[in-house]
């Protein structure tokens, strides 16, 4: 593979796990709000907890 088809790889993997990661962190911090009772009601949006 040629150097330039890497880089364009590994900018695609390295921007998937961080938008993964940050999906992540979202859900966590749903599913505290939650669970503490803090959760504020979103407009327009529904929130599903697998």
């Amino acid at each position: 593979m040629a150097r330039g088809s890497l880089d364009i790889a590994s900018a695609a993997l390295l921007l998937a796990g961080t938008l993964a990661l940050s999906a992540r962190a979202e859900e966590i911090e749903i599913r505290g709000q939650l669970l503490t009772g803090r959760a504020q009601p979103l407009a327009g949006a529904e929130v599903v907890l697998l």
